[in-house]
């Protein structure tokens, strides 16, 4: 194998000075294109991480988180009561669903009653939620107390 080398050498009227030269120069822009390629790479992974973090706050602006929705339910019925599902969403943006979802986590720990009749808000015959027995009234303002 090192007589080929040496009579490709030779062919190629190469000096050893050359070979060393041309090899050396070889191996510098073997390492430069890996050093490249690595940052080239590390700054695609960076991009991903970004692009996922960024779609993730996205989805969770657009969606209330499960507490909001939680305080906004409570509050709502503590004020009003005899409120439908719908105008509990309609409020906060909310999904009817969510609502319901929010009331049976609430209803755990709080009695809430759940009849059909009147809503206070819209005037329109559905179910409707209220704490305790439903006989809440809206509350009064500051100044009228």
């Amino acid at each position: 194998m090192r007589e080929h080398l040496i009579a490709c050498v030779v062919a190629a009227g190469l000096d050893a000075q050359n070979v060393r030269a041309e090899a050396k120069a070889l191996v510098e822009a073997t390492t430069a294109l890996r050093k490249e390629a690595r940052q080239h790479r590390d700054a695609a992974a960076v991009a991903r991480a970004e692009s996922e973090a960024s779609r993730q706050r996205r989805e969770d602006d657009a969606k209330p988180s499960e507490k909001t929705t939680l305080q906004h339910v409570a509050l709502v019925l503590a004020d009003a009561g005899r409120v439908c599902a719908r105008c509990l969403a309609h409020d906060d943006g909310v999904t009817p669903d969510d609502v319901t979802q929010q009331l049976q986590v609430i209803a755990a720990t709080i009695s809430i009653m759940v009849d059909h009749g009147t809503c206070r808000v819209c005037g329109r015959q559905d179910n409707v939620f209220a704490f305790g027995d439903g006989q809440s009234a809206p509350r009064r303002s500051p100044e009228r107390a």
